[in-house]
């Protein structure tokens, strides 16, 4: 089976205490079921943008974090099909 993270759930693996459902939540589904869409970078990043102008180091970090989850995850990209 396949899952496909959408951003809050990505977004909520940046929280300092994420939900615990959550975290048990994908601890119980094998890796490579995890699947991310192209938006959903896009999303992150587009925060990341709004974040830069009022603390960059912020930004930089969350950049930092969300290229290890594009790194560690299936991206599925936006091809048009």
């Amino acid at each position: 089976m396949m899952y496909l993270l959408d951003t809050n759930v990505v977004s909520e693996l940046r929280r300092r205490k994420p939900h615990g459902a959550v975290l048990a939540w994908l601890q119980a589904v094998d890796d490579a079921c995890l699947f991310l869409s192209a938006v959903t970078l896009g999303e992150i990043q587009a925060g990341i943008e709004l974040t830069r102008d009022q603390d960059p180091a912020k930004a930089g970090d969350i950049e930092v974090w969300l290229e290890q989850v594009a790194a560690s995850h299936n991206i599925i990209p936006m091809d048009g099909r």
